[in-house]
């Protein structure tokens, strides 16, 4: 917890200086923002329901060609562990989106950590997605429209973290 609290500040820094949206925007994003996530999650279910199939379409595929076309089979192969990849970080930030849900309604600092760390899986998602491309054309397009979608997911993520940086609610407290 205390590396991620490290990188949190470190682009924080990185972002300190950029231009910075009006307070009312700010407020009404941090406001506004656990519906825009519930938004997010069920777009990431369905997702994870397409990526179930293509999986299971892969396998299948793979099932009725590997005795006869072995070129094939073998980027049938390599589209497989790109969809088993795919599916595993849709389920990993699914579970973050949801766990975020209620904290960011509540503007607990705790709503905030959670987004960061979609925002980090994202970033490793693309490197590692990148990675098994293996095409040099696809991996420098990837990797360069991943991080313009990262660097605009974290400005507008870090512009909304004051709003989240009051202190946690006690266990005992009582809302009012």
């Amino acid at each position: 917890m205390e590396y991620i609290s490290k990188l949190e500040h470190t682009i924080g820094g990185w972002l300190k200086n950029a231009p910075h949206l009006p307070v009312d925007a700010r407020k009404w994003i941090a406001t506004n923002s656990w519906w825009i996530v519930t938004v997010l999650t069920v777009l990431d279910a369905i997702a994870i329901v397409i990526l179930i199939t293509s999986v299971l379409g892969n396998m299948a595929v793979i099932g009725s060609t590997v005795a006869s076309y072995y070129v094939s089979t073998t980027f049938l192969t390599v589209t497989l562990i790109r969809s088993i990849v795919s599916l595993v970080f849709c389920v990993i930030e699914f579970i973050l989106l949801i766990m975020a849900i209620r904290p960011l309604r509540e503007k607990q600092k705790k709503g905030w950590v959670l987004m960061f760390g979609v925002l980090l899986l994202g970033a490793v998602s693309a490197v590692v997605s990148a990675l098994i491309t293996l095409s040099v054309f696809n991996f420098i397009q990837s990797i360069i429209f991943s991080a313009l979608w990262l660097a605009i997911s974290a400005y507008f993520l870090f512009e909304i973290r004051s709003e989240f940086a009051h202190v946690e609610r006690s266990a005992g407290a009582k809302k009012s």
